[in-house]
C-alpha cells in the first residue's frame, strides 16, 4: 500500500506586511559569519527585506545564482546555499540547521531588517526549507511574524512511492559518479526519505503568509499529482486567496525561470506587492 505524508488542518490569516556582504558588528559583539549572504552593494544596507533561498540538490552554482538575482534586483538582500546531493540526508538536515542559525544571528543583529521570505527548489530544497520552518519553531519563534511569503519551485513529494522515485531519477540524472551507486541501495534508503519528509512536510505549510507554487507535468523528479495534492492542502492550511499556483504542460525540473522568465518574475511580484500592501496574493491579480 503507497504511504500518503498526512497534513494536519489549519486555518491561518491573510499576511501582514552579488557582493558578499560584510556587516557592521557592534563592539563586544560576537562576530557573525557572512558565507553565504549576499548583496548588490559593498556597504551593506541592513534595512533591506531578507530572502533565504535553499537550492536543489547537485545544483549548478551559475544557474542558482540568477535566482540570487532575481531578488537582489528588487531591493532584497540574500542568504543562499545550493543543495547537496546526499542520499543519507544526514549532511542536507544538519546544514538545514547551521544556515537558519546563521540568519537567526543575522536577524538579532540587524534589528532593522523586518521581513524575511523563503524561496525553494525540488525535495532537496523544500526538505531544507520545513527544517529551517521547525527550527523556527523549536528556537527562533520570533521569526515566524517576519516571514511575508514563500515561493516553491518544483516541490514536493508526498507518498513513499514519490519520494523513492524522485532521489532515483536525481540520483541516475543529476548525480556525480560519486553518489549514483546509491541507486542500488533504494530499497533501504527509501524508507529513511520517506520518514524524514514525512515528518518535515507538513511544516511547509504552516507560515501565515502568502505563498506561490509552480511546477510541471513533464518534470522527471517530481510527480505533478502529487504537487497538485500539496498545492490543495496548503490552501486549505492557508487559505485559497493566499496560494497562488502555476501548473504547465511543458516546464520540466526548476526550469520555469528558463522558459518562462517573464511569468516567473511576475509572480515573484505579485507576491511581494501583496505583502507590502497587505493582501492576499489572488486579491492582488
Amino acid at each position: 500500500m503507497n504511504q500518503t505524508i498526512v497534513v494536519p488542518s489549519l486555518q491561518v490569516s491573510p499576511p501582514t506586511t552579488p557582493t558578499k556582504i560584510t556587516p557592521t558588528i557592534p563592539k563586544k559583539s560576537k562576530p557573525i559569519s557572512m558565507k553565504g549572504f549576499y548583496s548588490v552593494t559593498k556597504e551593506i544596507d541592513h534595512s533591506k527585506d531578507l530572502v533565504v533561498l535553499s537550492g536543489w540538490m547537485a545544483c549548478s552554482p551559475s544557474i542558482f545564482k540568477k535566482y540570487i538575482d532575481l531578488w537582489l534586483n528588487r531591493g532584497f538582500n540574500a542568504y543562499a546555499f545550493p543543495g547537496l546531493m546526499d542520499p543519507s540526508m544526514v549532511i542536507v538536515t544538519q546544514r538545514a540547521k547551521k544556515n537558519l542559525k546563521r540568519v537567526a544571528k543575522y536577524l538579532q543583529a540587524h534589528t532593522e531588517c523586518q521581513n524575511l521570505y523563503f524561496h525553494g527548489f525540488s525535495n532537496g530544497g523544500g526538505y531544507t526549507t520545513a527544517c529551517m520552518f521547525q527550527e523556527i519553531d523549536d528556537y527562533y519563534p520570533f521569526m515566524r511574524p517576519m516571514v511575508k511569503g514563500v515561493f516553491f519551485d518544483s516541490l514536493p513529494s508526498i507518498t513513499k512511492r514519490g519520494v523513492g522515485n524522485a532521489f532515483k531519477q536525481a540520483l541516475l540524472n543529476h548525480g556525480t559518479a560519486l553518489v549514483k551507486p546509491f541507486v542500488a541501495f533504494k530499497p533501504l534508503l527509501n524508507g529513511r526519505w520517506f520518514t524524514l519528509l514525512d515528518r518535515t512536510v507538513p511544516k511547509l505549510l504552516t507560515m501565515k503568509c502568502n505563498y506561490v507554487v509552480v511546477f510541471s507535468k513533464d518534470d522527471d523528479i517530481i510527480d505533478y499529482k502529487e504537487v497538485e495534492e500539496f498545492t490543495s492542502r496548503l490552501k486549505e492550511c492557508a487559505g485559497e486567496k493566499n496560494v497562488l499556483v502555476k501548473f504547465y504542460e511543458n516546464g520540466g525540473h526548476v526550469s520555469h525561470l528558463r522558459l518562462y522568465k517573464q511569468e516567473y518574475e511576475d509572480m515573484l511580484d505579485k507576491l511581494l506587492l501583496a505583502a507590502s500592501k497587505n493582501l492576499s496574493i489572488c486579491d492582488n491579480n
